[in-house]
């Protein structure tokens, strides 16, 4: 299981399968490998906006208890903040083709060592989210113009027929911060597994209700 997880589940107590939800607070946040980037979509209304890409890291106090990945380009993240975990990818505005590719792309990097070896790759799958999020509308201009090729590569691994792609039992959630007092956070995504019945607690289960089923009505 991946450090995001253990973080949570350390700090915080937090169950973080798709179909729970919690309660993640936190107190400040940094980002891996934080890299420039430009960026210019009119349908956003944005124009050669400033912003920085990489993988973001949530803290409590000095404790860092969470990684996501930006899916909200119009909203600031905020210093500190309070998200709803465990939120459907539609919360964000995410389309199901859309949610399989950056599920693809964070599960990649969260688990490929030859992903996490390359120089840049946090900034590089954070152009990719963004891509694919935004379309081809979105244009990105970084300061270090390597990324945008990186970037490009890494879409092409989980476009239909790429070699990246979001296990069965894998889910994309979404930190979802239109909650009261924290509307206009940026929103940000995250990848969780999802926990399988085991075979032996099924059967107690399926046993169980055999026998309910052969109780005589009263």
């Amino acid at each position: 299981m991946q450090r995001l997880f253990l973080f949570v589940a350390a700090a915080l107590g937090l169950t973080t399968t798709a179909a729970s939800a919690g309660t993640l607070n936190y107190t400040s946040y940094g980002v891996t490998n934080a890299q420039n980037v430009h960026i210019t979509d009119p349908a956003l209304g944005v124009n050669n906006e400033y912003g920085g890409a990489g993988q973001i890291v949530l803290y409590n106090g000095s404790t860092p208890v969470f990684e996501a990945w930006c899916v909200d380009i119009q909203d600031w993240l905020s210093v500190s903040g309070t998200y709803t975990t465990g939120s459907s990818p539609s919360s964000a505005g995410l389309s199901p083709p859309a949610d399989r590719e950056i599920g693809a792309l964070i599960y990649a990097y969260n688990t490929n060592a030859s992903v996490n070896s390359v120089y840049n790759a946090s900034a590089a799958i954070q152009l990719a989210i963004w891509q694919i999020d935004y379309g081809s509308g979105l244009l990105l201009n970084p300061d270090n113009s390597a990324l945008t090729a990186l970037a490009d590569q890494y879409v092409a691994d989980v476009s239909p027929g790429g070699s990246w792609t979001l296990p069965s039992n894998w889910d994309l959630d979404i930190l979802y911060a239109n909650i009261p007092g924290h509307q206009g956070n940026q929103n940000l995504a995250y990848v969780t597994d999802v926990p399988v019945a085991e075979p032996g607690t099924l059967m107690l289960w399926l046993t169980g209700l055999a026998a309910l089923r052969r109780r005589p009505v009263a």
